[in-house]
């Protein structure tokens, strides 16, 4: 039996990307809290500065820095990370996606 073709085409953009089959969170966060206090500290630069909306994504990306910016002071750099909330105007709206019909758009579903 064959794969589908959405699955085949999954599979090529993993390999291309170098996508790990598997994911370990742990392993995840370690890896990119490293390159933002390897970031941080080979600069010169004092401090990480993030704009966030107040949803997950950039919830996650505000540990992500705060744990960066606690590691380079554990090894003795000054810094310090700012989480700026943006005004309600300049963040993403979420759009209804275009595949939805006028009428679920109206009842929810």
């Amino acid at each position: 039996m064959s794969r589908p073709a959405s699955t085949v085409l999954q599979q090529e953009i993993a390999r291309e990307l170098q996508v790990p089959e598997t994911f370990d969170a742990h392993e995840e966060i370690e890896r990119r809290v490293v390159f933002l206090t390897e970031r941080l500290t080979s600069t010169g630069l004092r401090s990480l500065v993030l704009g966030i909306s107040g949803g997950v994504d950039s919830t996650t990306a505000g540990r992500l820095c705060q744990l960066a910016v606690e590691r380079a002071r554990e090894a003795g750099h000054e810094a310090t990370f700012y989480a700026m909330r943006l005004p309600t105007e300049s963040r993403p709206t979420r759009r209804t996606p275009s595949w939805r019909s006028a009428s679920s758009r109206r009842t929810g579903c």
